[in-house]
């Protein structure tokens, strides 16, 4: 008897347990309740969440380079400035299409549209052409393109004038030339390249009359074998103060090696020439592309064409190199000063060519759409044929 009862019991318990083992609610009732960090995390996301949630359709804005974002010049100037869109504007999206051809532009231009990018920077003249046709066509999405001005209800216009920190450059290579001889290596003899030739010549002009500026014309943006070989050519000659309107680094590196100094251009070149590089005319997009998508975001954009000179920060003279002297510096900011009143014009005569000839009558100055047809070179400029 004993024995049965204490069968009995056994089976007893073990059908209590596992009817105990068969309560899934109550346990997973049990698991929400006792692990209250998953709930903290949880109120911990939820900005994370309402932040991604008002940015499910964000507004898109692309920028179509000429060359690659590393490339230490004109594109990876232009990639610096849509970084700073990126870090600074909440809800945008940015991309950069790297080392595009003239030629493919439309297809990038279009392609992009397709993808449904809102905004779409054209980020260098040779664009010029694919962007005025595509916009055309896709009137909803704003085109921004470097370069000559379009009249269309969603087509921008951007530049710089560059002359202007050309002029204060140029202010620096007279001063500290010791031979009157400085050199400029450049791209094509086209009407942006001599009126930059030209801003500088000035400013050499203005602090040294006796200085001549001899120029090498690459018929290149890029090609740092063909910019070191012109470069070169210019120290033989004499020069002991370089300068260039070019992609690449290689012109200050050289200038180094050769105990000169150089003025760069594009971005700051102190890094790759510390020893030479006494300034830099360097591009500074941030403001300017922040500003019109902002305003694109914001519904308030209009066509405008932005002709950006040394007041909207845009191009500017980057941090002199420890070699210049501060009475250099103190001159330079004496005529920034000047630009930025309007008490002086660049471009204001009694300007001679190098033919002697009177360009620029006394009294007068020349107005933006002169400047975008400059076709001749300062008279203290010597240069080889170009035809």
């Amino acid at each position: 008897m004993k024995n049965q009862i204490l069968r009995l019991t056994i089976l007893a318990l073990i059908i209590s347990m596992f009817v105990i083992g068969c309560k899934p609610v109550e346990e997973t009732e049990e698991v929400v309740v006792s692990e209250p960090e998953v709930g903290e995390t949880q109120v911990e996301q939820l900005p994370e969440e309402e932040e991604a949630s008002t940015c499910e359709d964000p507004f898109r804005v692309a920028f179509i380079l000429s060359g690659a974002a590393t490339d230490q010049g004109w594109a990876m100037s232009h990639d610096i400035g849509r970084q700073y869109v990126q870090d600074n504007l909440e809800c945008v999206e940015t991309i950069s299409i790297e080392s595009v051809k003239s030629g493919d532009s439309e297809r990038i231009f279009r392609d992009l549209v397709n993808q449904g990018y809102d905004m779409i920077f054209g980020c260098s003249s040779g664009f010029i052409e694919a962007a005025y046709t595509v916009a055309q066509e896709y009137p909803d999405v704003i085109f921004e393109q470097s370069g000559t001005p379009y009249e269309l209800p969603n087509m921008a216009a951007f530049f710089g004038r560059v002359y202007e920190t050309r002029f204060l450059a140029g202010l620096v290579a007279g001063m500290m030339t010791e031979n009157n001889m400085i050199g400029h290596v450049t791209s094509f003899p086209i009407a942006e390249m001599k009126y930059n030739i030209n801003g500088f010549a000035l400013g050499v002009k203005e602090v040294n009359p006796d200085a001549k500026i001899h120029i090498v014309w690459t018929n290149t943006f890029g090609d740092p074998a063909i910019e070191r070989s012109a470069a070169e050519s210019l120290i033989d000659l004499g020069v002991d103060v370089i300068s260039m309107h070019q992609n690449s680094p290689t012109i200050m590196v050289v200038a180094e090696e050769s105990g000169i100094y150089g003025i760069g251009y594009q971005l700051d070149m102190r890094p790759h020439a510390p020893d030479a590089v006494l300034t830099t005319v360097e591009w500074n997009w941030g403001p300017y592309y922040l500003e019109t998508v902002q305003n694109a975001v914001e519904g308030t954009w209009e066509p405008h064409n932005a002709f950006l000179g040394i007041d909207s920060g845009v191009i500017r003279l980057a941090p002199y190199g420890d070699m210049v002297p501060q009475e250099v510096r103190d001159l330079v900011a004496e005529w920034q000063e000047k630009i930025l009143s309007s008490e002086f014009k660049v471009f204001e005569g009694p300007i001679y060519d190098n033919e002697g000839n009177l360009v620029v009558p006394d009294g007068e100055y020349l107005e933006f759409e002169q400047i975008q047809e400059m076709d001749w070179l300062a008279d203290n400029v010597i240069s080889p044929p170009t035809d």
